[in-house]
């Protein structure tokens, strides 16, 4: 992308990328109900992200570190969870959505980065 931004290949204005974005979302939505092409899913799964990864660096953010930050953080909040099933005697796949989501809710409040 900076290769390209060289040559003025660049967004001036945040509501151009944003409106991208919603557009790859519908296309990624329709592609995965047809359900008959996991190929068109996957190319439209990457726009996505090449849109976002562009979003960050219109603000000047590292999509790298960002998405680094993210995975490190899910780690923690999903080993505090199952410290808490141990814990409490809990079988992780016996367990329905909204308790889950308790516990995620409560990682959320204990884990902090």
């Amino acid at each position: 992308q900076s290769k390209v931004e060289h040559f003025g290949f660049k967004w001036d204005s945040i509501r151009y990328p944003i409106k991208k974005l919603r557009e790859e979302v519908e296309e990624f939505i329709k592609a995965v109900k047809a359900g008959n092409n996991k190929k068109e899913a996957e190319e439209e799964l990457g726009d996505i992200l090449f849109t976002l990864v562009n979003i960050g660096r219109f603000y000047k953010l590292s999509s790298e570190t960002a998405l680094n930050r993210t995975i490190k953080k899910f780690n923690k909040r999903f080993n505090y969870i199952e410290k808490r099933i141990k814990k409490d005697k809990l079988d992780l796949k016996k367990l329905k959505v909204a308790e889950l989501e308790r516990l995620w809710k409560q990682a959320k409040a204990a884990v902090k980065e």
